[in-house]
């Protein structure tokens, strides 16, 4: 079978919806109620895709879908809360790197070639 030929023969919608589609419809407080189930199942559920619930989970501060932390008796309260802890903290940390960045005199070059 050649290349260019191999597309052509699929069924029509057997190839997964394009993430922009669906994903854009589901908010973090609908992701979290699926947190007590594995990450692939809870995307099928959902009608998203894997990566888009990960992408969800880290803008809310939480960096591993939390499966594991339910089974050992975490509530899911708990985890949304530990998350937004997290999410608070990364801002607070790229907030001082800002200042800090913007604080350095302009007279100092990172290159070391500067001709004072």
């Amino acid at each position: 079978m050649e290349l260019s030929n191999r597309y052509a023969m699929a069924k029509p919608g057997s190839f997964p919806q394009s993430a922009k589609s669906n994903n854009a419809n589901v908010s973090f407080d609908e992701v979290a109620k699926y947190f007590p189930v594995p990450i692939a199942e809870a995307a099928t559920l959902l009608g998203v895709t894997t990566n888009y619930l990960k992408q969800i989970c880290k803008e809310n501060g939480i960096l591993r879908w939390p499966y594991l932390k339910v089974l050992a008796g975490k509530t899911v309260e708990d985890i949304k809360r530990e998350g937004a802890k997290e999410k608070s903290l990364i801002e607070e940390m790229a907030k001082r790197a800002a200042q800090q960045h913007s604080s350095v005199p302009p007279h100092i070059t990172t290159s070391g070639n500067s001709a004072v």
